[in-house]
């Protein structure tokens, strides 16, 4: 017997909501625009009303039908129902194909700026599960979900940026995102926090500043962003090529850098940050630090 996929994820479901905003259709053909919107309208239904079928609020409880109702939002780009579908295959025994499925939904919720999907697909990196493990790529997730307000992932890249593990070292950026977290209430921030701006130089307090004044994001991911642009530093870095400063911003020299990996690699037609161009830098990158 199959077990409703709802009954299985409904608790965790919690963790994983997040505010998303798709933001304008800019530039789209009126008419394609009008149907993009019924169709977002649809999947806002199927997955209100999929939830309220599978908890039985106001009407009889019907988690099987409720599941099915929450997977089709999710097949119409819900960014909600996609992060619930991925979730629910992380729920119980895990093997590769529930893997596989649950880092496929994720990597589409994340790509719409859901901070709880993105959290979760950098943990399935990290631990090779479902996806080619890659902690240096996990890290640019983790990065995305901290950026759009998930505290737990927020408190794991500040460990990291202190650790300088897959990720550089940068005391100023840890100890902003420890703040943030300490005054939403983590019980162990504070003292995180405390501790790392005991150590700070003046030029690391300018840049602990800069970091607090930064709006946290929203919305879709954009290409390339912040998190994707120190990777791609790092990794030429690492490779012997030079990027330029590691500070996660779009420049000549990083451009630069890219386009002379992807023809030293061959890649056809292949320039900026496209997936052909990304993938061959994680392989490479992978290979020199030994998988």
């Amino acid at each position: 017997m199959r077990i409703p996929l709802v009954l299985l994820v409904l608790p965790a479901l919690a963790s994983c909501a997040a505010s998303v905003d798709p933001g304008p259709l800019a530039g789209a053909d009126p008419a394609a625009a009008t149907v993009r919107a019924q169709e977002r309208q649809r999947a806002a239904t199927l997955y209100r009303d999929g939830l309220r079928l599978a908890r039985g609020d106001g009407v009889a409880a019907d988690p099987e039908r409720g599941g099915d109702m929450i997977r089709r939002a999710a097949e119409l780009g819900h960014a909600e129902a996609q992060a619930f579908v991925g979730t629910s295959h992380l729920v119980g025994t895990v093997d590769a194909s529930r893997a596989e499925a649950a880092a496929y939904w994720l990597e589409r919720a994340a790509l719409q700026g859901h901070a709880g999907a993105a959290r979760r697909l950098g943990r399935l990196h990290a631990d090779g599960e479902g996806v080619p493990r890659d902690r240096a790529w996990s890290v640019v997730w983790l990065a995305r979900a901290a950026e759009r307000g998930d505290g737990e992932a927020q408190f794991e890249l500040a460990m990291l940026l202190i650790a300088g593990e897959n990720t550089r070292h940068d005391m100023a950026e840890a100890t902003a995102w420890l703040t943030r977290v300490a005054a939403a209430g983590h019980p162990d921030a504070a003292r995180y926090r405390d501790a790392a701006a005991s150590k700070l130089s003046d030029g690391e307090r300018a840049d602990l500043a800069r970091h607090l004044e930064r709006p946290l994001r929203r919305g879709a991911v954009a290409n390339p962003d912040p998190p994707l642009l120190r990777f791609v530093q790092q990794a030429l870095t690492s490779l012997g090529r030079d990027p330029g400063t590691v500070d996660g911003i779009d420049g000549p020299a990083t451009r630069r850098a890219l386009a002379a990996f992807a023809r030293d690699e061959k890649l056809p037609r292949a320039e900026g940050y496209v997936p052909a161009v990304l993938d061959r830098l994680r392989v490479r990158r992978r290979e020199l630090a030994g998988g």
